[in-house]
């Protein structure tokens, strides 16, 4: 079936629902499989790095091609929107940051990511595109997700300091990880010290038997002790 398509406009809608966007460019028909797969806003539609995500969603090849070709006015949005999410407060809970950030929808899925080991702003900073399907969350909103843990991060951040024991180490970062050093020595015997521990490799961390997201914020927390060890030397 063919799809009618006006010129269409071109100028930004702001922070508008995508609905207004498709009936813009005389793509209605799709209204309801945006809100699906998660692109139910014009900022999470301007992520869209191709035609073949809206491929994957069930939209025919050439109207995703264009679709995918009036996203220009959606990805100004990311410009204005970027620098507002890095000034928002990390001082605060998950749902609470996601409520400030384009897609306060994210916020309702804070429980969700808590039970994946998304229970703290500083392991939503690991947030990766593939944790979305265990996670649960549509395409859309895994992509909105990362792109927002993407601008978390602080490359300023400086790293814990290894002059301390293993377990105190595990303590004082976040969240607190003391409690799973049984579980990193099952996969690590030898792992004594955070001097031992900056020699665990990213597969023996991402096969301990803790949450997907408590697993790459340790491993984010050893590759930042590593950078401070290697430096002091």
């Amino acid at each position: 079936m063919s799809s009618q398509r006006p010129g269409g406009a071109t100028e930004p809608f702001g922070d508008k629902d995508s609905v207004a966007w498709l009936h813009s460019i005389g793509m209605d028909q799709y209204a309801g499989v945006f809100s699906k797969y998660g692109f139910e806003s014009t900022f999470t539609v301007g992520l869209l790095e191709s035609p073949d995500v809206l491929i994957k969603c069930g939209i025919f090849p050439d109207d995703a091609t264009f679709l995918f070709e009036r996203t220009q006015s959606c990805r100004l949005l990311l410009q204005r929107w970027s620098p507002m999410i890095v000034r928002i407060p990390t001082t605060t809970t998950v749902a609470r940051f996601l409520q400030c950030t384009p897609v306060p929808v994210l916020s309702v899925r804070a429980l969700q990511l808590a039970e994946h080991g998304f229970d703290t702003l500083a392991a939503l900073k690991n947030f990766v595109l593939e944790d979305g399907e265990v996670v649960g969350l549509s395409i859309g909103h895994a992509q909105a997700l990362h792109h927002i843990a993407l601008l978390m991060n602080d490359p300023s951040q400086m790293p814990k300091s290894i002059a301390i024991s293993l377990e105190l180490w595990l303590a004082n970062i976040s969240p607190p990880m003391h409690h799973y050093m049984e579980l990193l020595r099952l996969v690590r015997p030898d792992v004594e010290t955070v001097e031992d521990l900056l020699t665990v490799t990213r597969s023996e961390v991402m096969s301990m038997l803790i949450s997907i997201g408590h697993r790459r914020t340790l491993w984010s927390y050893i590759l930042r002790a590593r950078t401070y060890w290697f430096d002091s030397l």
